[in-house]
């Protein structure tokens, strides 16, 4: 790929890596196309979704709301790939002003749930011992996705099975100082450090709408 070759993928398998290689392509790559042959399959006969095809139809699904980002933002490097490669459990991202952290999975594991004020029962640690500990690489539903940072306070994320943690590019001197007046404000309950989360999608005037 190049500035003056678009990259276009013409045909692609409709499942397995691409489900995932697929961001990397968008991110790192700019492609502008990814199709991908035997779309006639990928319904049954009622109408629904082939199990085995589900988790490239949720990728697709997942770049389609983010077009209005990815044509404004494509080629400035602002659009990271979130990809769960093999055996891993994380990813880093450097994004403007943070350290961005991806645990993969629904859920933080257990050894962060111990460290703050959620609790898990000792019988559910025995029985999500395994799937907490090692490394999750089924390939049919692995972490995928894109962080498009619009500006340094302002981001967007789509994708699947993937938890993303911000921390702020301070020297440790100024980070201590910055926790130290977050809690101050916290108990004095005058002002405090606001984070704002919101669920939405994009109209058709490419407005995002919560």
């Amino acid at each position: 790929a190049r500035d003056d070759n678009p990259l276009f993928v013409p045909e692609s398998h409709p499942g397995g890596a691409n489900a995932w290689n697929m961001f990397r392509a968008i991110a790192d790559y700019n492609a502008i196309g990814y199709p991908f042959w035997g779309i006639e399959h990928i319904v049954a006969e009622d109408g629904t979704v082939r199990p085995e095809a589900q988790t490239m139809v949720d990728s697709v699904r997942c770049v389609a709301v983010a077009i209005p980002l990815l044509l404004k933002y494509q080629g400035t490097g602002k659009i990271h790939a979130i990809i769960q490669e093999e055996f891993t459990e994380f990813q880093w991202l450097d994004l403007d002003g943070y350290l961005g952290f991806v645990q993969f999975g629904e859920e933080p594991p257990v050894s962060r749930v111990r460290k703050d004020w959620r609790h898990t029962s000792r019988q559910v640690m025995a029985k999500r011992f395994l799937t907490d500990y090692l490394p999750q690489t089924d390939s049919s539903n692995r972490g995928r996705g894109l962080v498009i940072q619009a500006c340094r306070h302002e981001l967007y994320l789509v994708g699947a099975n993937y938890l993303l943690f911000l921390c702020s590019k301070l020297s440790p001197d100024k980070n201590f100082n910055s926790i130290v007046n977050r809690l101050d404000h916290q108990f004095r309950m005058d002002e405090g450090y606001q984070l704002r989360v919101d669920e939405g999608h994009f109209d058709q005037n490419d407005e995002f709408v919560v």
